[in-house]
């Protein structure tokens, strides 16, 4: 407020979760195969998570929500991507 100017802000990652009180968010992009039956046939998801300016946790985060989503459904073919 002082200079009237956006200010560039690095905080370490408890600093960051105690101000804003929770992890960033994801985005995630997906698309479904189905059949005439309406069975799933395949499944294709990308992701991406906003760590914000340092890396520390975020992927192991990133690798287990792969994974998790992974886990989901039983697809005869699957693509994650992170």
């Amino acid at each position: 407020m002082k200079t009237g100017r956006p200010v560039r802000l690095n905080v370490d990652r408890q600093t960051d979760i105690s101000i804003t009180g929770h992890r960033h968010p994801f985005k995630v992009k997906y698309r479904i195969a189905f059949n005439q039956q309406g069975q799933f046939l395949a499944l294709d998801i990308s992701m991406w998570n906003n760590a914000g300016c340092t890396l520390d946790a975020s992927r192991a985060v990133m690798e287990l929500s792969m994974l998790h989503m992974g886990n989901v459904y039983q697809f005869p073919h699957m693509r994650i991507r992170g």
